[in-house]
């Protein structure tokens, strides 16, 4: 319920999964609702998935879905960080294009288990798939994780400000994005588009400034004082040069591209 008046309530007014009314499966649960299982590993045959998300098969999206959860392997944490993450997936569904939205598809649902319940702690492990290599752009594949570990972009977006005070855009920008995804031509589908016109200050400088923020370690620490992320990101050298005057010898870090890292 949180999940539902969280991400479709105003201010982020984001669709409401589908209706499965219609189905011509004639399988809807006995209702319209979102259907919602609770299953065991026996049940669902596997000891690996957490939760699903199905869609209800129709000629083209958008789509009503029903979702499963294995209360076998979840609890605590872990049970409500599956249940939103998976909720998000059935409002994403309502989206025209859902399924070509690539390495947002579980990025944004992984956002969306902080901000319904910014508490959790289960969702953060997810961070270290993107912080451990910045190098790769944001929508590599290298690792199955790192679109989980993208959320940590969307929270930048929503939560963090310039020291101008100035925002990123917002949560709203999440509904923008799936918008604007909704209503690209089938045949143009392009989520860094889509991304790139939803971001008030385009894509290109919204991800500079997040790398900065992605050190995560002093003197740049924003998202450890955030949340308590733990995760950061590793030196890719550990060589350093020394500035030097007849009385005073300063050393700094060397950065990914050779050079000296600005630490004040």
């Amino acid at each position: 319920q949180a999940a539902h008046d969280r991400l479709t309530a105003s201010p982020l007014s984001m669709r409401r999964p589908l209706s499965d009314d219609n189905s011509w499966l004639n399988c809807n649960g006995g209702d319209g609702r979102q259907d919602i299982y609770l299953l065991t590993s026996q049940e669902i045959g596997s000891t690996v998935f957490a939760g699903v998300t199905t869609p209800i098969p129709t000629l083209a999206s958008p789509f009503a879905t029903f979702i499963g959860i294995n209360i076998s392997v979840l609890s605590g944490d872990q049970f409500e960080e599956a249940a939103v993450h998976e909720y998000m997936h059935a409002i994403q569904a309502a989206y025209i294009n859902y399924l070509k939205a690539d390495f947002a598809i579980d990025a944004t649902a992984e956002w969306a288990v902080g901000h319904v319940l910014p508490g959790n702690k289960a969702y953060k492990k997810y961070a270290e798939h993107l912080l451990h290599d910045m190098r790769r752009p944001l929508w590599s594949q290298y690792d199955p994780f790192r679109r989980y570990g993208d959320y940590l972009f969307f929270q930048f977006i929503s939560s963090f400000t310039d020291a101008d005070g100035q925002g990123f855009g917002g949560p709203v920008v999440v509904r923008q994005f799936w918008e604007i995804l909704d209503a690209q031509p089938a045949f143009e589908v392009n989520p860094l588009t889509a991304l790139n016109f939803s971001l008030p200050r385009g894509l290109s400088e919204t991800w500079a400034r997040f790398i900065i923020l992605a050190w995560n370690q002093a003197p740049v620490d924003n998202f450890l004082s955030f949340d308590g992320q733990q995760a950061s990101s590793p030196a890719s050298r550990t060589s350093s040069i020394t500035l030097s005057t007849p009385t005073t010898i300063f050393r700094t870090p060397i950065d990914r591209d050779g050079r000296p890292a600005l630490l004040a």
